[in-house]
């Protein structure tokens, strides 16, 4: 009865151990379908939306996008988004990255559209809120890797020396 019993729970231990490599695979390919949206682009407000879907061509492939592609920020009452074209996917990559920089592009609310406010190849921007003041961290690569800070004055983002929350 004993060798009953442990060739039972081994069979049922090599059962779990099956279903439970199955669920895994399940969940990665679930995850991969997650990662990838195209729901992502078609979120984006409609002239964002057209300027992005005009890449369709040239990437070669159905456009989709990564959870963090559009994030969105609100200072001093303006409404900002900003597109990280390195959580974009697009076959022909070169198109807008050039080593490990990106396209990013920062937009703001104008009225009841969105307009381009800056447009730069990076390896990540992070927008900021101090104090109700929109700010930009913008970090490059190349020989000299560098961090450069941008506020918005009311029109435009303006280099600064530091960041917003420093006074400078």
């Amino acid at each position: 009865m004993t060798r009953f019993v442990r060739f039972c729970a081994a069979l049922l231990f090599a059962a779990l151990a099956v279903g439970s490599t199955q669920a895994v695979a399940l969940a990665s390919m679930s995850h991969d379908r997650e990662v990838w949206s195209p729901t992502r682009i078609d979120a984006l407000p409609p002239e964002l939306r057209s300027r992005v879907m005009r890449l369709e061509r040239s990437c070669g492939a159905p456009l989709s996008a990564a959870k963090l592609f559009a994030l969105h920020l609100r200072a001093s009452g303006t409404r900002f988004i900003a597109l990280h074209f390195d959580d974009f996917r697009c076959e022909n990559r070169d198109i807008l990255c050039g080593g490990s920089e990106c396209l990013h592009e920062v937009y703001v609310r104008s009225g009841s559209s969105f307009r381009l406010a800056l447009s730069i190849h990076a390896v990540d921007l992070k927008m900021t809120n101090e104090g109700d003041m929109a700010g930009l961290e913008v970090t490059t690569a190349g020989p000299h890797p560098s961090t450069v800070f941008y506020r918005w004055d009311g029109r435009r983002f303006v280099k600064t020396g530091a960041p917003a929350a420093n006074g400078h």
